[in-house]
């Protein structure tokens, strides 16, 4: 079994990487707002990546979700953007001979990237942790909290007697 070391978005052409993504409902409009029902651990090599995308062969995607949803499993090459997976605690496998890995990484080799993305701004769950706690599901009717609603026509308080 590969030893996994966290490496966030700092992934060149050739590792295999490892990543936890959510899995979101469809929406039925554009302005319905987005479920997740759960999540995805996808594990993939990296065929080719710049400083915003990377191109990946999955090797392995295992799904997590909430009780009567279905999502099909990916397969094949996709594409995503480093932001994301570096926000899913992306690993890497450490197999093979490190030296190699270290002149493609190379800072000098790829000055064209730009400064590196920003840290993850919310929390996701670990791939060490499998299968995760998934979000609630958020079945239950929401309405609008009270003193929002009118009811009735609008009317004016007038004092009697004068």
């Amino acid at each position: 079994m590969a030893r996994w070391v966290d490496c966030g978005v700092e992934f060149v052409t050739g590792d295999v990487i490892r990543w936890i993504e959510p899995v979101w409902a469809p929406r039925a409009r554009k302005s319905d707002k987005a479920r997740k029902i759960g999540y995805r651990l996808m594990m993939a090599q990296v065929m080719r990546c710049d400083a915003e995308w990377a191109s990946l062969e999955v090797m392995d995607c295992k799904q997590e979700l909430l009780e009567g949803w279905s999502a099909d499993k990916l397969e094949g090459g996709i594409k995503r953007r480093r932001g994301p997976i570096g926000q899913g605690n992306a690993q890497r496998a450490l197999v093979g001979d490190q030296s190699a890995r270290a002149i493609t990484a190379s800072r000098y080799l790829n000055e064209a990237e730009g400064p590196a993305p920003a840290a993850p701004k919310a929390a996701a769950p670990h791939p060490d942790n499998w299968p995760p706690a998934l979000p609630r599901s958020g079945g239950a009717v929401r309405t609008a909290r009270k003193g929002y609603r009118r009811r009735g026509p609008k009317t004016r308080h007038v004092p009697r007697g004068k």
